[in-house]
């Protein structure tokens, strides 16, 4: 857990007093990603160095399990906190194992430890275990980040400082960086501070988000919430006029999907397909395989003739996972000109049906929710 209580930082400059950070509250629970996010100079990144005391603060209060940082010896700190930044900072006269094992060469582990330790993490971000012999140099840009972010969990700390780590990334290789990073959190549940400039980076990776600007905490809480109700017009226009679109990221298809919908089997008579169709009040029917998996679709015109549903039905030309989020459900759509999709589970077994309605309600729906919340 890391909780900053009144934290301000002064700096003395040529042209006067300069507050860098003003006042700020916020708590990370135990576990939990924060996106510290705001525009350059907002001071989020000052925020970032003074809980390492890498700047001293002015005032205020910073904790770590409940321990006060200034507590601590500052070696011992530095050491039982894992800090990643853009610049990597790799030794270049160090292999990649000897780069990763810094920190727990110091704390003392066995060599034996420390190789273990290299190759867990080397394959945990998706590197071939060859890299651990070779130099810095002979990485690419992507490779060389995936050894900061090792180096940075390889002592196994607790809480994790990150600055703007995959911001020198290109595009693609930032993608993957973040999911196999994101991956990694999921099991290892760190408890991390996370400097970002971007927004669709900060809704993807953040359990919370933090938006600063001019010093000052403008505003904290759940990406959704940010997303639905920013606190005032700096918030709307950092997070931008398409965060409708950005909160069908965070959603997935299994929340906002339709499970009582019509089916039948493909042995199934086209009469009983219409009695089906008329009591739910439908416009189309689901074909199911034996296995429960969709193999079709019946639309009301199909339904006038006689014989088997599987001999009429039309091959269903796309289907979507329910684990999938709401903006891969609208991307395919358009993809495919349709209005409704056919959502599947990790088996492939019919689960229900994603629509634009349904999507349209979820989104409203939460926001209401969020409304009642804040008014309470």
């Amino acid at each position: 857990m890391i909780r900053v209580e009144d934290l301000q930082k002064t700096f003395q400059t040529e042209r006067g007093e300069v507050r860098a950070v003003q006042d700020v509250n916020f708590e990370v629970p135990e576990g939990e990603l924060c996106i510290l996010l705001g525009p350059s100079g907002c001071g989020k990144t000052t925020t970032l160095k003074m809980v390492n005391r890498l700047i001293p603060r002015t005032s205020g209060k910073i904790y770590i399990n409940e321990r006060d940082t200034d507590e601590y010896d500052i070696v011992e700190l530095r050491r039982h906190i894992g800090y990643v930044i853009q610049q990597i900072g790799l030794f270049p006269n160090m292999t990649v194992e000897e780069n990763i094992c810094v920190v727990p060469k110091m704390l003392g582990w066995s060599k034996k430890q420390q190789h273990e330790r290299a190759a867990d993490l080397v394959n945990m971000v998706a590197l071939d275990q060859s890299v651990l012999s070779r130099y810095p140099k002979e990485l690419s840009g992507g490779q060389q980040q995936r050894v900061g972010l090792c180096r940075g969990l390889a002592g196994d700390p607790p809480v994790l400082l990150m600055d703007e780590p995959f911001g020198a990334i290109d595009p693609i290789n930032r993608e993957i960086i973040q999911d196999e990073f994101l991956k990694m959190q999921a099991d290892l549940k760190k408890t991390i501070l996370f400097v970002s400039h971007d927004i669709d980076e900060a809704v993807k990776m953040g359990d919370k988000i933090a938006i600063f600007r001019d010093g000052k905490l403008v505003q904290f809480g759940t990406p959704d919430n940010l997303l639905a109700h920013p606190v005032n017009d700096f918030v709307a226009d950092f997070v931008g006029g398409d965060r409708e679109l950005k909160r069908m990221r965070l959603i997935k298809i299994s929340e906002a999907l339709k499970r009582e919908v019509p089916t039948v089997s493909a042995t199934d008579t086209l009469d009983t397909a219409a009695k089906k169709v008329e009591q739910a009040g439908a416009n189309h029917i689901v074909v199911l395989d034996d296995d429960g998996r969709p193999e079709g679709v019946l639309t009301q015109g199909d339904l006038d003739s006689k014989g088997s549903c599987g001999d009429s039905a039309h091959p269903l030309r796309t289907t979507v996972q329910s684990i999938k989020d709401l903006r891969t459900a609208v991307s395919r759509m358009f993809t495919y000109n349709t209005d409704w999709l056919a959502v599947v589970d990790d088996d492939g077994k019919f689960v229900g049906e994603i629509s634009y309605r349904s999507i349209t309600e979820m989104l409203h729906a939460s926001r209401k929710r969020g409304e009642k919340k804040g008014a309470a």
